[in-house]
C-alpha cells in the first residue's frame, strides 16, 4: 500500500511538471508571435529543469538565429555527434519535429524519444508551426527536452497528448 502511494505520489508530481512545462511552452510560442526575440521570449522555458534548447525554424528547414539554452551553451564532444549540431547551414526538413508542425499547423507536436547530443539519454522535441502577425508568415517553434518525458505521456507522434492542446491556426502562406 505504501509502495502504491508513493507511486501516484511520483505520477502527480512528472505530470504536475509536465503541465507547467505545457504552459511555458504555450507562453513562449505567444511571446514569439508578438514578435519577442527568441531569447526574450523563452525566458518561461529557460527556468524549466528538463529543457535543453529552444530554436526556431523556417518553413523550408533552416535555422532563424541561434538557439537559446537554459545553461552555457553545451560542447559537444563526441565526433559521432558532430554532424547534428545545429547551425545556420542544417536543414532539418526532413525532421519530424518540422515535418509534424507544418502538417499540424497552430497544434503542439512532440516527437518519439531520440538521442540527445546534448546530454547522455534520451530527449524529445515539442514544435509548434507559429503564424506571426506582423510578417504573415510562419515559422517554427522547437524546444528539446529531457526524456522522463515517455513516463509521464503516451510515446506516439503527433499530435500530443491532452497535457499540451494547441490552438488550431492557420498556416501562412509560403513566400
Amino acid at each position: 500500500m505504501h509502495h502504491h502511494q508513493n507511486l501516484l505520489s511520483r505520477e502527480k508530481h512528472t505530470l504536475e511538471k509536465y503541465r507547467l512545462l505545457g504552459e511555458a511552452f504555450r507562453k513562449t510560442s505567444q511571446n514569439i508571435a508578438k514578435g519577442l526575440p527568441l531569447p526574450e521570449a523563452a525566458h518561461p522555458l529557460m527556468v524549466h529543469p528538463d529543457v535543453l534548447r529552444c530554436f526556431c525554424l523556417t518553413s523550408e528547414g533552416h535555422l532563424l538565429g541561434s538557439p537559446v539554452f537554459p545553461t552555457p551553451t553545451p560542447k559537444v564532444t563526441d565526433p559521432y555527434f558532430l554532424p547534428f549540431t545545429p547551425g545556420k547551414s542544417r536543414n532539418n526538413i526532413h525532421k519530424p519535429f518540422l515535418k509534424n508542425a507544418l502538417h499540424h499547423p497552430g497544434v503542439i507536436c512532440r516527437t518519439r524519444p531520440y538521442r540527445s547530443f546534448l546530454q547522455d539519454g534520451l530527449c524529445v522535441t515539442l514544435s509548434q508551426e507559429i503564424l506571426s502577425p506582423r510578417s504573415g508568415y510562419s515559422l517554427v517553434f522547437c524546444c528539446d527536452i529531457k526524456e522522463p518525458w515517455l513516463h509521464a505521456c503516451h510515446t506516439q507522434e503527433t499530435p500530443t497528448s491532452p497535457d499540451f492542446p494547441g490552438s488550431h491556426g492557420k498556416r501562412s502562406p509560403q513566400p
